[in-house]
């Protein structure tokens, strides 16, 4: 069995870890987004109702052209699947590396 070292932190890591955690509970329970140390400007997670509108909208467009392109790979796939067992050919792929 491989043997383990213990690690060795220094004082201030350690203060920092336990101030870090304070902060992450207490915005865990306030619901807030705690900031990484290194962000200058402070971030705003709240959006104006027609930003968020507009955001939903694109979600939603991005998503049903996501719908229709996997909709069409396995509509591809089932005729490449059908056509191999209608004519005895494997599915190849032609030009492959």
């Amino acid at each position: 069995m491989a043997s383990t070292t213990k690690r060795q932190f220094t004082d201030e890591f350690k203060r920092e870890s336990v101030a870090r955690g304070r902060l992450q509970r207490k915005s865990e329970e306030s619901s807030l987004v705690v900031a990484s140390p290194a962000a200058d400007t402070p971030v705003s997670t709240m959006a104006s109702p027609a930003d968020q509108d507009s955001e939903i909208a694109r979600l939603r467009c991005e998503l049903e052209r996501a719908r229709m392109e996997r909709d069409m790979l396995n509509t591809g796939r089932g005729l490449a699947r059908l056509c191999a067992a209608k004519t005895g050919h494997g599915m190849e792929v032609v030009g492959g590396s």
